[in-house]
């Protein structure tokens, strides 16, 4: 996604958000603080185990709208930021000429915003004790995504990359959604499949659920999909 239609997304998610406020004759709006754990994996589909796992957290904004007549349902928008680490290591031989192994350790920071578009079951179930449920799409959008390599290699190795791949593997850092590099590149956005849900005890809320990737985001030969559950708490204002 070029730096022009991200521009572009992101104005058509604050048009719709605005719109959205300007409604509220309509849609009785309730904001919420959001803070939650993720668990992401970053699937390839070339083989079983071509995959990250990735740990981290998301913050965000959250505001539901009340729709006439329909007292259970609500509209689910907003917008949050996550920040996610993962760490693999690719090994190149069983070991050298000195009995030493040789890979490279690779170090990934994901940084990421999400704009979910979800419709809200709510349910009471005992005064101020709910339990609700959620579903709908959700768009990730892809700020950074850098990749640090620690290689651990002879020069004998190195130079059998070099007439490989054309080039050594360095120590180096870069960014996926800006590299070519061993054409492993991702794409920044990443459109969701998300059901969600929990128990509400007054204004705060605990939480769970999961998001099941369906486009691809490599921009590699083979298909590159990321997923992941998470679980967090909000507080309504």
């Amino acid at each position: 996604m070029t730096k022009t239609n991200l521009s572009l997304l992101l104005l058509l998610c604050l048009c719709a958000l605005s719109s959205a406020l300007s409604a509220q004759e309509a849609y009785r709006p309730t904001w919420r603080l959001e803070l939650s754990y993720l668990q992401s994996a970053q699937r390839q589909a070339k083989t079983d185990n071509a995959k990250n796992v990735y740990f981290g957290g998301r913050i965000g904004g959250m505001v539901e709208f009340d729709l006439p007549r329909v007292d259970i349902l609500k509209l689910r928008t907003g917008l949050s930021y996550s920040l996610q680490y993962a760490g693999n290591t690719q090994h190149y031989a069983l070991a050298n000429s000195e009995g030493k192994l040789e890979y490279v350790d690779y170090q990934h920071y994901m940084h990421n915003v999400s704009v979910p578009l979800h419709v809200l079951l709510t349910v009471r179930i005992w005064k101020d004790l709910h339990l609700f449920a959620y579903g709908g799409p959700q768009f990730v959008i892809g700020l950074a995504h850098t990749t640090k390599a620690d290689p651990h290699l002879t020069a004998t190795t190195q130079a059998t990359l070099q007439a490989t791949f054309g080039h050594e593997v360095g120590n180096t850092t870069r960014d996926l959604y800006t590299t070519d590099y061993f054409d492993d590149g991702l794409r920044r956005l990443n459109v969701q499949a998300g059901v969600g849900g929990g128990i509400q005890w007054k204004r705060v809320r605990l939480f769970g659920g999961y998001d099941w990737g369906l486009n691809d985001i490599g921009r590699a030969p083979y298909r590159t999909r990321l997923s992941g559950w998470y679980a967090g708490t909000s507080y309504a204002f």
